[in-house]
């Protein structure tokens, strides 16, 4: 069982890769979840707050955990898993004019430990599992233990090709039993939902890749051009800095002699 923690009302969520046809078999373990008739919430709700004797913070905190009593005795509940699983391949239906619904399953465990059975898709493909709570905080997280199964439920026609393989001598093409899937396949699938996340990683990389070369390509035009046009002002501005010191000498000088012809100087 994999445990994980809740420091937020936000709903902390994994993805599970399942077969067609296949059941999950989700066993929760809540040691911090709150029941209704729990013995602390009750104790804030009946007896009166008094806060004499307590500083601030200590006042503070009992008044936040009354206000929480309060809460939970009105909604019950304060821990929802949702299980949502859509069609991984809209455009192929089952039946023509049909269209495959998503499946969705919502479940607020009265207990602190539990199993849900959710049954997937007959086209298989990724299940979302989402755990939510109404009170979890920083300060007081609350602490999520997960184990989860999958159960492949075979026709008697694989049954039968199995069994028909098997005598044959032939390896057989479906490595599950009826009931659950053994330890073999468990592997299998851990593996082939190791390799689907490589996959996707891979193809995210080389997406980012090919968005900086594209990038790369454009800025190195870019330069490209900004090195022919200062090639091209390289050659001309010495011309105008030239022209512009011929003109300013040449007005300096006639500014010079026009002032020594009106004082007489020559």
């Amino acid at each position: 069982m994999v445990y994980t923690l809740l420091k937020g009302t936000g709903s902390n969520c994994v993805s599970v890769d399942t077969l067609p046809g296949s059941t999950l078999e989700i066993e929760y373990h809540l040691p911090d979840l709150k029941v209704k008739d729990n013995v602390e919430d009750q104790k804030l709700l009946d007896e009166p707050l008094n806060t004499e004797g307590m500083d601030e913070a200590e006042a503070a905190l009992l008044q936040r955990q009354r206000e929480v009593a309060i809460k939970r005795a009105r909604q019950g509940k304060d821990v929802s898993i949702a299980i949502s699983q859509r069609n991984p391949f809209p455009i192929i239906e089952l039946e023509p004019h049909k269209r495959e619904r998503p499946r969705n399953q919502r479940e607020q465990p009265a207990d602190k430990e539990g199993t849900i059975l959710f049954e997937t898709s007959p086209t298989g493909g990724p299940v979302q599992l989402c755990i939510h709570s109404l009170f979890a905080n920083k300060l007081h997280p609350y602490l999520i233990g997960l184990r989860i199964e999958q159960i492949v439920n075979l026709s008697a026609e694989q049954t039968e090709m199995i069994h028909d393989e098997q005598e044959q001598g032939e390896a057989p093409r479906i490595l599950v039993k009826n009931d659950a899937a053994d330890a073999e396949t468990e592997q299998v699938l851990s593996h082939l939902s190791a390799f689907t996340q490589e996959m996707v990683r891979a193809e995210n990389l080389v997406r980012t890749i090919l968005a900086s070369a594209d990038v790369v390509k454009k800025e190195e035009a870019d330069f490209y051009e900004q090195s022919i046009r200062m090639e091209k002002s390289v050659h001309f501005w010495p011309m105008v800095q030239l022209v512009c010191l011929l003109l300013a000498a040449f007005f300096q000088i006639r500014h010079v002699v026009t002032w020594m012809k009106r004082k007489h100087i020559y």
